[in-house]
């Protein structure tokens, strides 16, 4: 939460991510593991998890988590 995407060194990040200008919000990253595709098209995330995070709590329990870092 507050990091640009893409940003972390180190990581392979996607061309999308790197270029996408987003600053990760808990809103966005909420719609973002809920359909990847839908904040980032063309990230690599979409692939790999085509289905998101239906659950709400689930998605709140890794929200609450993400704000500690």
């Amino acid at each position: 939460v507050g990091r640009k995407a893409g940003y972390v060194p180190g990581f392979g990040y996607s061309d999308a991510m790197k270029n996408s200008g987003v600053t990760w919000t808990t809103a966005n990253i909420d719609q973002h593991i809920t359909d990847a595709s839908s904040v980032v098209p063309g990230n690599r995330m979409a692939a790999l998890f085509p289905n998101g995070v239906a659950d709400k709590k689930d998605r709140d329990a890794i929200l609450q988590y993400l704000e500690t870092l």
